[in-house]
């Protein structure tokens, strides 16, 4: 973020998708990409000061000793991701990045849909809509749970004993 964001500006970023952005702040879809560009160059500066959510270390190794399969489907760079799960301990079976902003859809539709995606996005909502595919927003995350809620998310879970409530009730 610039030094001179506003929190108007954070909370109209957190509270909305990245058209309405794109809108409210009248830039072009060309500034958009670059201003997403320099955030993840910042991520890959600062990737092991990241901290894990407590919680969220016991719900993968749980998962994982169910044989639950857990991918990580990013548009941070695979490089980023390892870096980041070694530091944090965690084991992931898969990692699948794309740097397409917005082409999630199209590597959700790939994947099928026995599963069920985690994310803290309105544009993770709207790639699983496009797909077909569940979803659980967390609200702890980028965007606020009202602006998942307006997405369409079809769970919203406010902590971390929700989401594990939520991911043992519909894997069984």
């Amino acid at each position: 973020m610039r030094p001179d964001t506003s929190k108007k500006e954070i909370e109209l970023f957190r509270n909305n998708g990245v058209a309405v952005l794109q809108k409210e702040l009248n830039l072009s879809l060309k500034e958009v990409l670059k201003l997403l560009g320099l955030l993840a160059k910042k991520q890959t500066q600062i990737i092991n000061k990241a901290k894990i959510f407590p919680g969220i270390k016991n719900i993968f190794d749980e998962l994982r000793k169910r044989d639950i399969k857990i991918i990580i489907l990013s548009s941070n760079t695979t490089e980023n991701i390892e870096k980041w799960l070694v530091h944090q301990k965690i084991k992931v079976d898969k990692i699948i990045t794309n740097n397409n902003i917005f082409g999630k859809d199209k590597l959700l539709r790939k994947m099928g849909r026995q599963f069920v995606y985690v994310g803290d996005e309105v544009r993770d909502v709207e790639a699983c809509k496009k797909a077909g595919v569940k979803m659980i927003g967390v609200t702890w995350g980028f965007n606020t749970k009202e602006a998942l809620k307006k997405a369409g998310a079809d769970y919203l879970v406010d902590n971390r004993t929700e989401l594990r409530k939520l991911l043992l009730t519909l894997i069984q």
